[in-house]
């Protein structure tokens, strides 16, 4: 689970800022079509603020699952040599899926109290991840520098799913 939130947030957080300027790439034998090669930046100013929905969907076996992740993000600093410190605010998140003709859904802005469904429960976990904010270094190409640490943000994520912060937590 934490290698998905972690690809969720990192591909998001690479296309968010649409700040990007063009410039043409070394070699200048031109595009697919012909025309020029263009290398994009990731030009933001300190100050920049985004606001990002992510949306999953996968489907195995007859099971479908949809997810989104909204978040804001707030640059909060560019480097003389182009590193941007870029901190995440997830805001909501929500679960939708389909298996056998049942359907679940999560939507953490609605089901605030989870007790009574242990699968609900399960997905109220993750709710845990909410208003935290997490920090990432990005060069201007939209390459990860520094990943953030997402272990101090899922902690408390698995401590709900393990129920007592057993052993079952440092597994996940």
């Amino acid at each position: 689970m934490k290698k998905l939130f972690a690809i969720l947030f990192l591909s998001a957080a690479a296309v968010t800022f649409t700040a990007c300027g063009g410039e043409k790439a070394d070699g200048g034998e031109g595009g697919k079509d012909g025309g020029d090669k263009v290398m994009l930046r990731f030009k933001p100013t300190k100050g920049d603020k985004k606001s990002v929905e992510m949306k999953m969907t996968m489907e195995y076996m007859g099971i479908e699952m949809d997810m989104g992740m909204y978040a804001d993000m707030n640059v909060l600093d560019v480097k003389e040599n182009g590193d941007i410190d870029i901190e995440s605010i997830y805001k909501r998140i929500t679960v939708n899926i389909n298996m056998m003709g049942q359907t679940m859904e999560y939507d953490s802005e609605i089901n605030k109290d989870v007790s009574g469904d242990p699968i609900m429960q399960a997905y109220g976990a993750m709710a845990s991840m909410l208003n935290k904010p997490v920090t990432m270094v990005m060069n201007d190409k939209g390459g990860v520098v520094k990943a953030p640490d997402m272990s101090a943000l899922l902690s408390d994520s698995l401590m709900a799913m393990s129920g007592d912060g057993s052993k079952n937590s440092d597994q996940m």
